[in-house]
């Protein structure tokens, strides 16, 4: 079974892209984010017919809120990411996936705008070469993460293995690949992730902001 998983943050002011909102303010920031959070839903909705999708959440408790409503994710089943930093919540929502021998999983950023249906679709295919698939960002971290029934396999439910990385630097996708070492990998092309003016400037969304 293939699993699709959408990691989001619920989609409240001065809760999202906070260094982003350092420059361009807290409405601003929420407003990309929620621009971006629809895009990403689309492209993932548009794949609904290859297994099954997820929306996982944080906090947990906006698992169930209204908040999600106008987002179009009809589709998707909804669910809280979990407790612990970023790689600990990735490597629970990986584990809640990998249940059965040939269980496939794609986690994904909902507010990386480069993210589309046919890097996904690519990511799915390249599971049958390698045991990890990721889509690299410009600032040196990944805006998809994949893999399959071998990753279990090799690391049993071991929520500590990223704990070594420095999220939200340059070296993210690089630790990440230290600390998952015995895993054959597979890089798509690059997937623009708006977290400053610079990255903004080089989106669609450039607009929004006056002078950018």
């Amino acid at each position: 079974m293939l699993s699709i998983v959408l990691l989001a943050k619920a989609p409240l002011l001065k809760k999202v892209k906070t260094r982003l909102a350092l420059e361009i303010g807290d409405d601003l920031a929420l407003k990309i984010y929620q621009q971006t959070l629809k895009k990403v839903i689309h492209e993932v909705s548009s794949l609904k017919n290859r297994g099954d999708l997820i929306l996982a959440v944080t906090p947990d408790e906006h698992a169930k809120n209204k908040i999600w409503q106008g987002y179009g994710v009809d589709a998707f089943s909804i669910v809280g990411q979990g407790r612990g930093h970023l790689g600990e919540r990735i490597l629970h929502n990986i584990f809640q996936r990998l249940r059965n021998e040939g269980d496939k999983v794609v986690l994904l950023g909902s507010d990386v705008w480069g993210i589309t249906q046919e890097i996904i679709t690519e990511l799915i295919a390249k599971l049958e070469e390698y045991d990890l698939v990721l889509a690299p960002a410009p600032d040196g971290g990944f805006g998809a993460i994949g893999t399959s029934t071998r990753f279990f396999n090799l690391y049993p439910h071991d929520v500590t293995l990223l704990n070594n990385v420095k999220w939200s630097t340059k070296s993210a996708l690089k630790d990440t690949l230290v600390s998952l070492k015995k895993l054959s990998y597979f890089l798509s092309e690059e997937v623009l992730d708006i977290d400053d003016v610079t990255s903004l400037k080089k989106s669609p969304l450039a607009h929004l902001v006056k002078n950018a």
